[in-house]
């Protein structure tokens, strides 16, 4: 019972979020206009939805690529690993993608960036690779197309990034809301 009434609670939170954001960012020209309250993200947590905690294991979880290649998260077991949630329709991740690829650029070698898309909320899967493609991302991008990926890790804001150290675990707290490049320079400093 409790189960079907915070999945209830998560549905309806996702539908929320959704249709504030597509109230808010409907067309490519309100990208640009969005202003810095817009940039703090949706958020919907319940007190037992707190997701994987600093020093706990990374869940495993396989997802599809954006080419249908199956990838587990622990195929990067060993790296550094900034494991970002986002979606299409998500005025703060249009934000924030740009400067995941600038990062992604310089470092790399050093740290990985796995964007997971939430894309059991996407109209259309192929959204995404119309998004990816438009804008040339070119970090890795998986389709978290059952939600399996956000139920196991109760990723619930969009965007939402964990850290991962090379031991496999979160070793710093999530950021809820859009990254910056300079926090990513500072996250990556802290990992090990």
């Amino acid at each position: 019972m409790l189960k079907k009434i915070l999945g209830s609670m998560l549905i309806l939170g996702l539908i929320g979020i959704l249709v504030y954001n597509l109230g808010n960012f409907s067309s490519d020209k309100q990208e640009d206009n969005t202003n810095q309250d817009d940039l703090n993200g949706g958020m919907i947590v319940g007190e037992n939805q707190k997701g994987v905690q600093v020093d706990e294991e990374a869940p495993n979880v396989g997802l599809k690529d954006l080419d249908g290649n199956d990838v587990n998260l622990e195929d990067f077991k060993g790296e550094k690993v900034f494991l970002n949630f986002w979606a299409t329709w998500c005025g703060p991740c249009k934000k924030e993608m740009p400067e995941l690829e600038k990062f992604h650029q310089k470092y790399q070698d050093d740290v990985k960036i796995v964007a997971v898309n939430l894309t059991k909320t996407e109209k259309k899967q192929t959204d995404v690779n119309q998004f990816i493609d438009k804008y040339e991302y070119t970090f890795p991008v998986l389709l978290d197309i059952d939600g399996k990926a956000q139920d196991i890790y109760k990723s619930v804001t969009v965007p939402t990034t964990y850290f991962i150290g090379t031991d496999g675990k979160v070793q710093v707290d999530k950021k809820l809301g859009p990254l910056t490049y300079d926090e990513m320079v500072s996250k990556m400093k802290e990992l090990q």
